[in-house]
């Protein structure tokens, strides 16, 4: 008997394992018999035992889904709230979290310091890892406006004042306003 699975005797076809089928009888209902083992081309072998890499496109999706499934947003509702409060535009209009995209479509969205402005290439409604996103959307944002925000992000981190145990102490707020009297009287 050939292996299960394998090269048989140097050929380069695989074997499929003994398949149950089902077979009418009339007059007893269904019975099992078992296909024998047969060869398969290795393309159909690939096909049926590989989950496929990405989803399959769609003719179109709806905006805040394809957002939140080419990671611009973290989750559904972030996408859906981001439509509402007309951060996310589509040809320089807002739009709702029910509008549908489809490929071809330059979409901007206004996040923190960034509008991203991004083109559709496939409408998908699965999330997809972080090496994949780049086969469903183009970035188009400028490496200038990349640059500045995070120029800003960066002042405002170091701008902030944090204070190791949460809300400044007593003591804390006389040497923060000492200070602040400090520059007063200088700038003057």
């Amino acid at each position: 008997m050939p292996p299960r699975r394998g090269v048989a005797n140097g050929n380069k076809s695989l074997w499929l394992a003994l398949l149950p089928v089902c077979l009418k009888r009339p007059p007893h209902g269904f019975t099992m018999a078992f296909l024998p083992l047969v060869p398969v081309p290795q393309e159909v072998h690939r096909f049926l035992h590989m989950p496929p890499s990405t989803p399959a496109p769609l003719p179109a999706m709806r905006v805040d889904k394809w957002l939140w499934a080419v990671r611009l947003c973290k989750t559904r509702q972030q996408a859906t709230d981001a439509c509402r409060l007309q951060r996310v535009r589509i040809a320089g209009e807002p739009v709702k979290p029910s509008r549908l995209v489809k490929a071809g479509e330059t979409i901007e969205v206004r996040q923190e310091d960034l509008t991203r402005t991004v083109r559709v290439k496939q409408p998908i409604g699965q999330r997809v890892g972080a090496k994949l996103v780049p086969e469903s959307m183009e970035d188009l944002t400028p490496a200038a406006e990349i640059e500045a925000a995070a120029r800003r992000r960066e002042e405002r981190r170091l701008n902030t004042v944090t204070f190791e145990h949460g809300r400044p102490e007593k003591r804390d707020r006389r040497v923060l306003e000492a200070f602040l009297e400090k520059m007063r009287s200088e700038s003057e």
